[in-house]
């Protein structure tokens, strides 16, 4: 809330609910811990933490990234998975989440395969519908060329990848129907030392985001 374009809940980079966040301060530096949401509900919960600038007596709004506290942009080469995605909502847009678990029409969210917990090999993306954004915040794509995305699903489309969240594709992915994982890839026409990655979906149906490889 309060970000430039982010005029209320509902158009939210995220679904918005509890956040229980914490500020410390550690050789100088000031950081805020706080907490997204996963499987539809306020009770799910995913950990993160973001460093928060603090000039003039004041604090400015930390923006939320995929890096944590990495301090710099993330490799442009390896597999990510979909689970650190910092902006995810759906074409309808977010929603305030309660204890109780939303549908997931038209909604993609962070879940697991198994209990519920902080992290794990089997986390994902479910419900990557139509017109849905995963967002991923930033990479050093100044060497990437090629970009690759881990799916499962029903679904038949196509992936847009971009580096602006309403901005020109730099790699149009097609998405086929598929039982189990399956990679899907295509060329990437970018580069840049701190860029982000924004997936939309447009098709039918909806797969299950697993994860993705910068090359």
């Amino acid at each position: 809330m309060g970000l430039p374009g982010v005029p209320d809940v509902k158009h939210a980079k995220n679904n918005t609910g509890n956040t229980h966040g914490s500020i410390i301060e550690l050789n100088g530096k000031y950081y805020v811990f706080y907490h997204r949401h996963s499987n539809r509900k306020q009770s799910s919960r995913q950990a993160m933490a973001e460093e928060i600038r603090f000039e003039n007596g004041r604090f400015y709004q930390a923006e939320m990234t995929s890096c944590g506290l990495n301090g710099e942009p993330l490799e442009g080469k390896g597999t990510y998975p979909s689970y650190i995605a910092c902006n995810l909502y759906g074409k309808k847009g977010t929603r305030f989440l309660s204890m109780i678990k939303h549908s997931k029409k038209d909604c993609p969210y962070l879940t697991q395969d198994g209990k519920d917990r902080e992290s794990g090999p089997d986390q994902y993306i479910a419900n990557m519908c139509d017109g849905a954004v995963a967002g991923f915040k930033y990479f050093d794509l100044s060497e990437t060329r090629e970009i690759c995305v881990c799916v499962k699903g029903r679904a038949t489309g196509t992936l847009y990848v971009c580096t602006e969240e309403k901005g020109e594709p730099a790699a149009v992915i097609a998405i086929s129907p598929s039982g189990e994982e399956k990679n899907f890839g295509a060329a990437l026409k970018v580069s840049g030392s701190r860029q982000a990655l924004f997936f939309r979906f447009e098709g039918k149906g909806s797969f299950d985001f697993v994860s993705f490889t910068l090359k």
